[in-house]
């Protein structure tokens, strides 16, 4: 639940944050597997997308990533669970 609760106020942040700073670019990318990923025909389907941008160096961006909130909300709510969401994680 806390879990739940987590990543509820971060979609809130998040929806806060890029209404102010206005629409996000459109990019296309493959992804590690060798997935293409539109980002606005993703948006067209109706979901939401959840862009994390991580940093190989940072202890914060590890302390997050290690908790697997990610890959929880992912695994239930991305394709393989309820496909309600799509989750892009980019990694440097």
């Amino acid at each position: 639940m806390k879990v739940l609760a987590l990543l509820f106020v971060n979609f809130l942040t998040i929806i806060t944050v890029s209404a102010q700073l206005g629409t996000a670019p459109d990019f296309k990318v493959t992804d590690i597997d060798g997935n293409f990923f539109h980002l606005y025909e993703e948006l067209d389907t109706g979901k939401p997308v959840i862009i994390a941008c991580m940093a190989t160096w940072s202890q914060q961006c590890y302390n997050f990533h290690s908790q697997f909130f990610l890959e929880e909300l992912y695994q239930d709510y991305g394709p393989e669970g309820t496909n309600q969401i799509q989750v892009l994680f980019y990694e440097r």
